[in-house]
């Protein structure tokens, strides 16, 4: 069972590519694992 996920924002998209904000994601999951070891 998934109790959260990191959401993928695209910054581009078009028919061809999709192209998401990998920074903007890594520092989402560096947060979240940051709190699920703390609790």
């Amino acid at each position: 069972m998934v109790d959260q996920a990191t959401i993928l924002k695209p910054t581009k998209a078009s028919w061809t590519k999709v192209r998401f904000n990998t920074a903007s994601a890594m520092q989402e999951r560096e947060c979240l694992f940051a709190k699920a070891t703390t609790a």
